[in-house]
């Protein structure tokens, strides 16, 4: 279940990313099976669902979850995969060339080599944090 804590206190649970409020977003934390992923204090987040469909009976499920931080230009990610209930993290620099965590393949920006859309603002902080429990 995603929480998403905003800088007013108020907290959201389970809530669409893009149907949630327009307040600086102080936390945002992700708990799904066990495990918990918490990044605090980025100036910005994102959330992303990657979904797949079986090739028989065309049923939707879950590939990988990311939630992102940002400061400045630099991204943490933290991904979940589904199929194997494993976490990845790593840094990316926005926008630049690097190594992907988990598969060492060479891609750019924070998702799969392209720029990701839905940000949403945070809190300017110069102590962001994050947690995998």
């Amino acid at each position: 279940m995603l929480n998403v804590k905003f800088e007013n206190g108020e907290l959201v649970q389970g809530m669409g990313w893009l149907d949630l409020p327009n307040d600086p977003i102080k936390r945002v934390s992700l708990e799904i099976k066990g495990r918990k992923f918490i990044l605090e204090n980025y100036e910005s987040y994102n959330y992303i669902i990657e979904k797949g469909i079986t090739i028989i009976g065309n049923q939707q499920f879950i590939r990988n979850i990311y939630i992102m931080g940002r400061i400045k230009d630099m991204v943490k990610v933290i991904t979940f995969n589904s199929f194997n209930n494993k976490s990845y993290e790593y840094e990316a620099e926005f926008g630049k060339e690097y190594l992907a965590g988990y598969t060492g393949q060479l891609i750019t920006s924070e998702y799969n080599g392209r720029p990701s859309t839905g940000w949403k603002q945070g809190v300017s902080s110069l102590n962001p944090t994050y947690q995998i429990i």
